[in-house]
């Protein structure tokens, strides 16, 4: 499960466990096995300097850095789209192990919430302008008259090289989650195609929409969108997370977006990264004001000034800002224990190419991550 501070956030281990164990209701005699047709892969690992839903200690009594807490958060939120990646990795490695073919339909009962679960394989279908060699869909029998069909998810996929999308709708995988999991869609992009991965090994983007707020935590994400590529030993990352409910000192100013470009090395298991914090309102793709304008120290920076003026009435003088600010420099820099530093030299040569490759990578509009929508592909065609 991930922990986000100090709260459950992700399902437990409820919605992963019926991913895993949806397949051992069903009556394998009513199953044609002819050859197995799933990927063997359909993720990318990022390593764990930043990616971690380790329980650190972010905050302390009377603590006034501001710049390590924030950056902090970032292998957190990293985190939640790795656990997107995790669910579709597992649905599909327990489903080869029945070595599927095509054009088979099944029915099972779910071991989680007692519901019928229909699935369908099928070949040559089209989603997004592109033919796919297979499409494989499972739906809730019992929601099959609802507006959502019962639809849980759906995956389009092609075998050589690697490619697919996979989208997860989790109330129709398990309705025990359904009210508060409502309208949660996770969607993810996976490929191994020269053709579309721009000259990573392998390319993944994973998005998520409408989690459920935690009405506790005013750092609590709602959106995400996340890209990650991998060459040879290195590990990109971008992306942005929504938190509409987020302020730093004051809560006059709802709404922020954390924009964020990393690059980790796999073997050294360390990484670095710009963190940004614009309001989740801007609308543009322009690196130098995403993560240049509201680049995490500039933002901490005016927060703190704005909250000296609205307490004392006074700008606090430069020693008393660098007490906030220590470790606020970009980029942030991480090794698999956690962050270790803001800016300065880095702690060893490996982190160079690393501070060198994130300067190429740009987080989403922050504006369309608040408004992400994600659908099936039968909701498009019906719009």
């Amino acid at each position: 499960m991930i922990w986000y501070k100090n709260k459950t956030i992700k399902p437990a281990l409820g919605v992963l466990l019926v991913l895993m164990l949806i397949f051992s209701a069903c009556q394998r005699e009513n199953i044609q096995q002819n050859g197995n047709i799933l990927p063997g892969k359909f993720e990318i690992n990022i390593p764990q300097s930043i990616n971690s839903n380790t329980d650190e200690k972010i905050y302390s009594q009377g603590d006034t850095v501001l710049g390590p807490r924030l950056y902090r958060h970032l292998r957190r939120f990293i985190h939640t789209g790795q656990f997107g990646a995790n669910v579709v990795e597992k649905i599909i490695q327990k489903i080869r192990k029945y070595n599927l073919g095509q054009d088979i339909s099944f029915s099972y009962t779910s071991d989680q919430d007692g519901r019928v679960k229909n699935v369908i394989i099928v070949s040559n279908q089209k989603f997004e302008g592109r033919t796919w060699q297979y499409k494989m869909t499972i739906t809730d029998a019992q929601n099959a008259e609802e507006n959502d069909r019962g639809l849980a998810m759906e995956i389009f996929w092609n075998r050589h090289p690697v490619s697919g999308i996979a989208i997860i709708k989790f109330k129709n995988l398990n309705a025990n989650t359904a009210e508060k999991f409502e309208n949660t869609m996770l969607r993810l992009e996976y490929s191994e195609d020269p053709a579309t991965t721009n000259g990573y090994d392998e390319t993944m983007q994973v998005m998520i929409s409408d989690w459920p707020l935690d009405s506790t935590d005013r750092y609590s994400l709602k959106n995400l969108m996340m890209f990650v590529g991998r060459a040879g030993s290195r590990v990109d990352v971008y992306g942005n997370s929504d938190h509409p409910n987020a302020w730093l000192l004051l809560p006059d100013q709802k709404g922020l977006d954390w924009a964020f470009a990393a690059s980790a090395d796999e073997r050294e298991d360390i990484a670095v990264a710009d963190v940004g914090l614009p309001p989740n309102t801007l609308n543009t793709t322009q690196r130098s004001v995403i993560l240049g304008q509201y680049s995490l120290k500039n933002v901490l920076s005016n927060e703190v000034k704005r909250w000296f003026r609205a307490m004392f009435h006074f700008t606090p003088a430069p020693t008393v800002l660098s007490r906030y600010l220590r470790n606020a420099d970009s980029p942030g820099m991480f090794n698999r224990n956690g962050f270790v530093q803001g800016g300065g030299t880095p702690p060893s040569d490996a982190y160079k190419p690393l501070i060198k490759a994130i300067n190429e990578l740009t987080p989403f509009n922050p504006y369309k991550v608040a408004h992400l929508h994600i659908s099936f592909s039968s909701d498009d065609a019906d719009d």
